[in-house]
């Protein structure tokens, strides 16, 4: 989380740690489910998590929080 972004107004901000805590909140301790999916190239587990049946990962996409990576 320690990722940092630059404005259109050349700002530095904090993105990671936003983007962490907007997660967070978004759990806000509900129970969530994971499935292994692969592996990425530094050999660690990809995962589509879900809570309630939404996909966290798209929802941090669509809200802005996170960037989608073509396969």
């Amino acid at each position: 989380a320690r990722e940092q972004c630059v404005t259109l107004a050349a700002e530095v901000w904090n993105c990671g740690a936003e983007s962490t805590g907007q997660l967070a909140g978004r759990i806000a301790g509900r129970e969530i489910s994971c499935a292994p999916r692969d592996r990425d190239r530094g050999g660690r587990v990809v995962a589509v998590c879900t809570l309630g049946g939404e996909d966290l990962g798209r929802w941090m996409v669509r809200s802005g929080w996170a960037r989608s990576f073509p396969r």
